[in-house]
């Protein structure tokens, strides 16, 4: 329990909104592959992920 005090002290204030919305994406990805898809569906998907991941690398 100590070491998850001092982990949320030091970590900053945005890190646990940015654990929810990596959790929030996962469930997301998981809920849609749970459903059929189609090759385009996954090139979207792919390519909106990557597209995010360049976003946030440029910052």
């Amino acid at each position: 329990m100590a070491r998850m005090d001092e982990a949320a002290r030091t970590a900053g204030p945005g890190r646990p909104r940015i654990g929810r919305a990596m959790l929030n994406l996962g469930m997301a990805l998981k809920n849609r592959m749970a459903r059929p898809v189609t090759p385009e569906d996954v090139d979207r998907i792919v390519g909106m992920i990557d597209d995010t991941a360049s976003a946030i690398e440029r910052r």
